[in-house]
């Protein structure tokens, strides 16, 4: 983890911004004017959302380093934010789907279930 500071109540910085993500994913009216979604462009996915949203914490453009840099910048594991942000098209389940299949709204379920304690372990079924 990085060193985010931790607000009074104990939540860091990272957690607000990973759930505030994830009520911007879910309501379009939410989201930056000319902003338009494809999981396969990082500035059309989540990552690009939370680009738009906090510029001077997150980098757009992705590196080697894409994953890590997303992780230290929203505090949470290297292994859930790969999870969620880069394999998001691969189920529980095993199967795999087109990238092209990937909504916003399969995003903000992954991202609240690891806010809500399934952490690297666990992540939702999409149907």
């Amino acid at each position: 983890m990085n060193n985010e500071v931790i607000l009074a109540n104990g939540i860091s910085d990272g957690r607000r911004r990973l759930t505030r993500l994830s009520r911007v994913l879910r309501d379009r009216s939410l989201w930056p004017v000319g902003f338009s979604w494809s999981y396969d462009l990082p500035s059309r996915c989540a990552v690009g959302m939370a680009h738009r949203l906090w510029p001077a914490v997150l980098w757009a453009v992705p590196s080697v380093s894409f994953c890590r840099d997303v992780a230290e910048a929203l505090d949470m594991s290297n292994r859930a934010a790969i999870r969620i942000f880069w394999d998001a098209h691969r189920r529980a389940d095993g199967t795999i789907l087109d990238r092209s299949q990937v909504t916003p709204e399969m995003v903000a379920d992954d991202i609240d279930a690891y806010l809500a304690g399934a952490g690297d372990a666990g992540r939702g079924e999409h149907e």
